[in-house]
């Protein structure tokens, strides 16, 4: 505020009354811009972190299944992206993403079949039963949803464990093994 005022040289910008005026009125104001900068970070979904990140779950039918804020970011975008002309593989791969997980679609060779897959978690996943609801009211309504869950092999157990003495010193259940192997990605077996 200073430096617009300076030019004019009308005001005593260093000391006095004014000057202490001024001060007290730019702090102020600068803690209004700092407020606005925090309203327009969190009102982007990609900037978004805490309360923004919250206002958008509110806005959606169901809070994704994401936990990190980057994940929550991506899970809402793809939400956001939802529309009635989201019909290609690529793209409905895309709106399950909004559920907060993963997952590849691929049709089968039966008219309007699909095959829902998720790349990044072994087994059937937590709560599966909630997730696919969700799954179930984003795609569209006509197409007949499979599910195909990837289990640990014989040949990932080895790899991570080649030894039975191995497997028991890392004192690991058996749901736990099943989901210990990474994860294959989006090739599909």
């Amino acid at each position: 505020m200073k430096d617009i005022l300076h030019p004019l040289r009308i005001y005593n910008l260093d000391e006095g009354y004014g000057a202490q005026e001024l001060s007290l009125e730019g702090g102020e104001l600068d803690k209004i811009f700092e407020e606005l900068e925090t309203i327009e970070h969190e009102g982007i979904v990609s900037t978004a972190g805490g309360f923004g990140l919250d206002a958008y779950e509110h806005l959606l039918p169901y809070r994704p299944l994401a936990e990190g804020a980057e994940e929550r970011r991506a899970a809402i975008a793809a939400l956001l992206r939802i529309d009635g002309r989201s019909f290609t593989i690529s793209e409905l791969s895309d709106t399950i993403s909004g559920c907060g997980v993963r997952a590849t679609v691929r049709e089968t060779d039966t008219p309007q079949q699909i095959e829902v897959r998720f790349t990044d978690i072994l087994g059937i996943p937590d709560d599966f039963e909630s997730l696919s609801k969700r799954i179930e009211q984003i795609l569209p309504c006509h197409l007949d949803i499979k599910y195909l869950f990837a289990f640990t092999t014989w040949t990932m157990t080895e790899t991570q464990f080649p030894t039975w003495q191995a497997m028991d010193t890392a004192e690991i259940s058996w749901y736990d093994l099943e989901r210990s192997a990474p994860p294959m990605g989006d090739d599909w077996p």
